[in-house]
């Protein structure tokens, strides 16, 4: 059984939510327009008026673009401080899309060297990371 198993998925999944934020990251930045308001009358309730929906985005867009800093922020400090074969890998998967054969290739590493680095690298950047709920992200939106 591979050491620190619960923190390498937990990594993944950050890491694997970095992939869906980033797509959300892009997209603000490309698509940001004004709001339309109309003078029309409105029903009287005041949930999800154009304003709170507005507003909800912006925060969402805000929360998504952090959560992609922190993490190209911690990539960016492994390859730094520690190690750069290991920001390399994480790089290569997790932002740039290539398969686990790609990035062997890439990196000339043979296949048993290569998974026990990528475990290494999902531990420290769980490490340097530190805490965060995955379910945190989204919740608040939905």
């Amino acid at each position: 059984m591979v050491k620190g198993r619960k923190e390498i998925e937990d990594a993944k999944k950050i890491l694997e939510r970095y992939q869906e934020a980033h797509l959300v990251e892009l997209a603000n930045k490309v698509g940001i327009s004004s709001p339309s308001f109309d003078d029309q009358p409105k029903s009287g309730g005041f949930e999800n008026s154009q304003e709170d929906k507005l507003v909800n985005s912006m925060e969402r867009s805000q929360a998504e673009t952090c959560f992609c800093k922190r993490v190209r922020m911690t990539i960016s400090l492994i390859h730094d401080e520690i190690n750069a074969d290991s920001a390399s890998i994480l790089k290569l998967i997790y932002m740039y899309g290539k398969t686990n054969d790609e990035v062997m290739e890439t990196l000339r590493l043979s296949k048993s060297h290569y998974y026990r680095q990528k475990n290494d690298a999902l531990l420290i950047f769980k490490k340097m990371f530190g805490n965060f709920n995955i379910g945190d992200m989204g919740q608040k939106w939905d």
